[in-house]
């Protein structure tokens, strides 16, 4: 965030703000912290980090992280949207291999 606020007016920096953000709130639902947030909704954004975080180690072929991630998702937040997200992905990315 230093370095961001350093180059704050360049044309990049809403960007570069976002995705700071967007790695924050995935590494803090990683940890199992609840994301920061100002709508009230922060089981969903924690649900919806897990998922996001889960989509890039499948990116990334990280394939049994991934889907350690969706599982988290699908026992921590069983309610969400991203929940019911995470269990479609599980079900196309096929059976863990062990």
């Amino acid at each position: 965030m230093k370095l961001l606020s350093r180059y704050r007016t360049t044309p990049s920096a809403p960007k570069a703000k976002e995705a700071i953000e967007r790695i924050d709130a995935a590494v803090r639902a990683a940890r199992g912290v609840p994301a920061k947030t100002t709508k009230g909704n922060s089981d969903e954004d924690a649900a919806t980090a897990l998922v996001k975080l889960a989509r890039s180690y499948y990116g990334s072929g990280l394939v049994e992280k991934a889907k350690a991630k969706l599982t988290e998702c699908i026992s921590k937040y069983p309610k969400t949207k991203a929940a019911t997200e995470a269990g479609k992905l599980l079900k196309q990315w096929g059976p863990s291999g062990g």
